[in-house]
């Protein structure tokens, strides 16, 4: 449960400076493994959304801090070879779809967490969805209201493997309404 981080950078924001977060002071929420990646994939969207800044120190820390020092960060130290976690590609792909778009208000299924935005000029939504379920989604279903009649091209990330498409395919929009389904891992 995110929502007393949530709270308390939303009570710091008043003080009208940026607030920042990540995983550090807790030993519950480390950036290590797939598991890390997703926790990371659910609390990056949320703090976006609610204007907290979060931020992620790009490697371990310092090893003299702690034995887990190396579970922190986006890459291990130089004893695994400087190796990109899952986590890393969160970030990446999160700032790359989202970076100067328009937050869109969005609503989810039971288990999972989503955000959404919109670039104008070309139209570009991106919508970034969490399985936070232990088992495959195998139909989430999709709609968009208010999307320019046309064709759209849905493109689709596994956003803890890496930079690159896992899908994309050409949808056609009437009435404004862009539907579809797909499944979610």
């Amino acid at each position: 449960d995110f929502a007393p981080a949530l709270a308390q950078g939303r009570k710091l924001l008043t003080y009208g400076k940026p607030v920042y977060l990540n995983e550090f002071g807790s030993k519950k929420y480390w950036s290590n493994g797939i598991n890390g990646a997703l926790w990371h994939s659910a609390v990056l969207p949320q703090a976006w959304a609610a204007g907290i800044n979060p931020v992620q120190f790009p490697m371990s820390e310092w090893p003299v801090m702690h034995v887990d020092y190396d579970k922190l960060g986006l890459f291990s130290d130089w004893n695994k070879g400087w190796a990109i976690k899952p986590a890393y590609w969160v970030y990446v792909n999160f700032y790359t779809l989202f970076g100067g778009a328009e937050v869109l208000k969005v609503a989810t299924p039971v288990g999972s967490m989503a955000a959404a935005a919109r670039r104008r000029q070309p139209d570009v939504l991106s919508v970034w969805l969490t399985n936070m379920a232990s088992a495959e989604r195998k139909s989430t279903v999709f709609r968009i209201d208010n999307w320019p009649t046309g064709v759209a091209v849905v493109t689709v990330y596994d956003n803890l493997a890496g930079p690159d498409p896992r899908d994309v395919f050409r949808l056609q929009v009437t009435d404004g309404k862009l539907v579809f389904s797909y499944a979610l891992a």
